[in-house]
C-alpha cells in the first residue's frame, strides 16, 4: 500500500538515529533529524506530529537532549502507521523502555536501546505497538 512507502520514508533516517543512539554517537542525527521532517512534511498534516517531533532534534545540543527528543518520534510513527493502517516495514520491531516510560522502533531482534545507548543497551523488551 502506498501509506507503507510513505512511512518507509520516514521511518528510514529515523532508524538511522536509533542505531546512532544506541552507539553513543551523535554523528549526522541532526542531518537524519532533518530528513525524517522534511519526508514528514511532504504528508501534510497527516505527519504533522512526525514534523513537530523531528523539529526537536534542532534544540538538542548533547547526547542526552537527542536522547530525550527522540522519544516523540517514534510515537508520532507509530500513531501515524496506525491512522494509515500502514505497516512500518519489514524486520521492524516496536521496543520498550521501562525506564523511561518510551517506545521506539528498531530492526533486528535483539534490543538497542538508544534512550541508554552502550551504558543499557540490552534494557527493554519487543512490545506490539502500543496504539
Amino acid at each position: 500500500p502506498q501509506g507503507n512507502a510513505h512511512l518507509a520514508a520516514m521511518i528510514d533516517p529515523y532508524l538511522r538515529i536509533q542505531q546512532a543512539l544506541q552507539a553513543d554517537d551523535l554523528d549526522d542525527v541532526y542531518d537524519h533529524a532533518r530528513a525524517m521532517g522534511a519526508e514528514a512534511a511532504k504528508l501534510g498534516s497527516t505527519a504533522q506530529d512526525v514534523q513537530t517531533a523531528a523539529s526537536q532534534f534542532d534544540l538538542a545540543r548533547d547526547l542526552p537532549a537527542a536522547r530525550a527528543a527522540f522519544g516523540a518520534p517514534g510515537e508520532a510513527i507509530l500513531r501515524s502507521a496506525k491512522e494509515s493502517d500502514a505497516s512500518p516495514g519489514e524486520g521492524i520491531e516496536v521496543a520498550f523502555c521501562p525506564m523511561v516510560q518510551k517506545h521506539w522502533l528498531q530492526r533486528g531482534v535483539e534490543i538497542q536501546n538508544p534512550f541508554y545507548g552502550k551504558q543499557m543497551l540490552r534494557c527493554g523488551r519487543f512490545v506490539d505497538s502500543p496504539f
